[in-house]
């Protein structure tokens, strides 16, 4: 019996695959449901690898990191958060005492496969975190292990926001040689803005990294947000 590949598989693969790279490079990760559930910030359960460790979260960006662990939906029982993991920069500490990392060794990590990078509620929280975030992407994920290559930009959350600056209706209905016929007639399915670039497989137009929108269609693959 083989699984469907399926968005949820390659979700997971790519998680797989970071959570294995943190183990190597020496970064331990926290989900933010596990933050928002925590009631000591002094004594967070991090891990690396098959390693629990608990790391102190410095009280100057104790804020932040609670505002930011929230859930994004009012769903108590399937709870949504804005980024994947809150990482910290650990060494290979020893797994009986608390680390206390600098703030500067923190920030917020987020997965990424194929060309798609930010959805509208992160690009509009991108603006409003002080502690960097790292996007680690995955091209093909559904290639072999020993072929996978993937990549990261670790920069400040506005940094990336003006990288990614928006188009505004407008902008999507003028840039013709972009949108071609489309633009504001499709303004629901506006997508979100690709960070790398490529070839359309439904179109075979090029997608422009940093300018065009994209969503995954129904196998799963990332296409021109009008061609999904």
């Amino acid at each position: 019996m083989r699984p469907k590949i399926t968005k949820t598989l390659k979700g997971a693969l790519g998680e797989t695959y970071y959570k294995e790279l943190c183990a190597q490079k020496g970064w331990a990760y926290c989900s933010l449901e596990t933050i928002h559930n925590c009631k000591d910030l002094g004594s967070v359960i991090f891990k690396m690898g098959f390693n629990r460790i608990r790391v102190n979260i410095p009280g100057s960006i104790r804020p932040e990191i609670i505002r930011i662990s929230k859930p994004s939906n009012r769903d108590a029982q399937n709870p949504s958060f804005v980024f994947d993991y809150l990482a910290c920069r650990a060494g290979y500490p020893s797994t009986t005492n608390i680390l206390h990392p600098k703030k500067d060794e923190f920030c917020w990590a987020e997965i990424k496969t194929g060309l798609g990078i930010f959805s509208g509620n992160q690009y509009k929280t991108l603006s409003e975190i002080l502690l960097p975030i790292a996007v680690f992407h995955i091209d093909d994920i559904m290639a072999k292990p020993q072929y996978i290559d993937m990549d990261w930009d670790i920069m400040s959350g506005r940094k990336f926001a003006l990288m990614l600056e928006d188009y505004d209706s407008s902008d999507d209905y003028d840039n013709a040689d972009t949108y071609g016929n489309h633009g504001k007639n499709h303004s629901s399915q506006r997508g979100i803005v690709a960070k790398f670039g490529g070839q359309c497989r439904t179109c075979r137009k090029r997608i422009s990294a940093g300018k065009d929108r994209v969503r995954q269609n129904s196998y799963g693959i990332w296409v021109h947000a009008w061609c999904a």
